[in-house]
């Protein structure tokens, strides 16, 4: 694994420890590492259109989204303690088979 991966990574589970919350949201979670990356960064995120989010992602230094998404299902299949809730994993299991069957067509 890449040391930016491993970075990310690690970052994803410092915020599902801290922010409960957020290993049941994908878009908590992009808010909470967002918010400190532009607190680190000097700029106040409500500053950033969404426009300029979206297509400068890369200047602020903000891992994509994909990248989060990824790590933070990593972390919760390596800590189950950091897992979401019962509810919002059977959506999740429910929607990767929805997934996964429009693949198949």
């Amino acid at each position: 694994m890449t040391n930016r991966l491993k970075k990310v990574e690690d970052v994803v589970r410092k915020y599902l420890i801290a922010y409960p919350d957020a290993r049941n949201s994908d878009d908590t979670l992009y808010y909470f590492i967002f918010r400190d990356i532009c607190e680190q960064l000097g700029v106040k995120m409500g500053d950033i259109s969404a426009k300029a989010l979206l297509l400068n992602k890369a200047d602020y230094g903000f891992p994509k989204f994909e990248t989060i998404r990824r790590s933070r299902q990593k972390v919760q299949a390596c800590y189950p303690e950091l897992k979401a809730n019962k509810e919002v994993q059977e959506a999740r299991e429910a929607l990767q088979d929805e997934w996964k069957e429009w693949a198949l067509l």
